[in-house]
């Protein structure tokens, strides 16, 4: 695979240094401590952290990630991505650097390797999309990105679209970039908590449900953006990202596949368990609805487990959330309502095949 150039920083460096390096880079910035890799930090760590960034050592807040050998797949890139929760991976060779591989270099090589044929938008899209409107704040943004574990939001005025916020427009507002500085005309409350507007990209990239997934790779490395809104006309009805354009490489086209993403090493050791209730729940609705993959998606936010499910099909996808203190708690409501969705699904789908003949 193409590498791309990596950034980095020494871990003893303000964490205001990296936040300067991430909004002039557009990518995440590798940590080291002397040649010793720690981790990454990106717009996300920024965003979820507190503090003085100007006093916080760039050590503590560093997110730790997969190190990716010179040899790596475009898969196995994808594999790596998709498992954790950052945007950019190291490639070393033994303690030495040889660059960094990001969403971009894995679409441009599964796109290559001709990883997304047979695969529509409408099968990895998440929907619906989470909305707010375009006279918000951004501590309000913040605050809905938080509570609901996204890093964008469709901005909408009088029902239509009409911007895009996420986690990287949020950290400029937060930290002033001269780039994106908004023009204030009120500098009572505007200046304390500016809108939305003043930072959300209004230039939104779009996709129809039934557009291909190569068409959307395409779309997203030739517009250099991280995900598009799925239209229906004009009506926003899902989002797609680029992390879920990782998927086509994780699994076949067979039933039965249960990818969990998002486990810190400790929590990992429920992983086969987590792998085995999906695998149970999937066999049961094996029989009336044909599912190629379900996904489940492990955030943790303090001592609290936002889990997140999907399943795709060829006819079919559900998507469902829930947080909980006990890790599989969580996990069990999320497969419970997705039996439930699919039990209803499978009726639905019953009634407009009989309608269509």
């Amino acid at each position: 695979m193409q590498l791309a150039k990596a950034v980095t920083i020494q871990s003893d460096e303000p964490l205001s240094k990296a936040v300067s390096l991430i909004e002039a880079n557009g990518v995440g910035v590798l940590v080291f401590d002397g040649k010793k890799y720690l981790g990454v930090i990106e717009e996300r760590t920024v965003h979820l952290g507190g503090g003085d960034s100007r006093s916080t050592h760039c050590k503590t807040v560093a997110i730790k990630t997969p190190v990716l050998l010179p040899s790596v797949t475009a898969s196995e890139a994808a594999q790596a991505f998709f498992s954790g929760r950052v945007k950019t991976l190291p490639v070393m060779e033994g303690e030495k650097l040889m660059g960094a591989i990001t969403r971009w270099e894995v679409l441009t090589a599964m796109r290559n390797d001709g990883l997304f044929a047979g695969h529509s938008v409408r099968s990895h899209m998440t929907s619906p999309i989470l909305t707010i409107d375009s006279k918000a704040t951004v501590s309000m943004a913040d605050g809905l990105m938080k509570q609901a574990h996204v890093r964008r939001l469709a901005a909408l005025s009088n029902g239509h679209l009409v911007g895009l916020i996420s986690v990287f427009d949020l950290l400029r507002a937060k930290t002033g970039a001269p780039a994106r500085r908004p023009q204030m005309r009120e500098p009572s409350r505007s200046h304390v908590d500016p809108p939305i507007s003043s930072f959300m990209k209004t230039q939104v990239e779009t996709i129809a449900p039934d557009a291909s997934l190569i068409s959307a790779a395409e779309k997203m490395l030739d517009k250099q953006v991280a995900a598009l809104i799925v239209v229906d006309g004009e009506r926003p009805i899902g989002i797609i990202s680029a992390k879920d354009l990782f998927e086509p490489a994780l699994y076949p086209k067979t039933a039965g596949n249960v990818l969990v993403s998002g486990l810190s090493d400790v929590e990992k050791l429920s992983a086969d368990a987590i792998v085995a209730e999906g695998q149970t729940m999937l066999g049961k609705i094996g029989q009336s609805v044909v599912v190629e993959a379900l996904t489940l998606h492990v955030k943790k936010t303090g001592k609290e487990y936002y889990v997140s499910g999907h399943i795709r099909g060829p006819t079919l996808q559900l998507s469902a959330t829930y947080s909980d203190f006990d890790l599989m708690s969580s996990v069990g409501a999320v497969l419970d309502e997705l039996h439930t969705q699919a039990g209803k699904h499978k009726h639905t789908g019953m009634e407009k095949r009989k309608v269509s003949k």
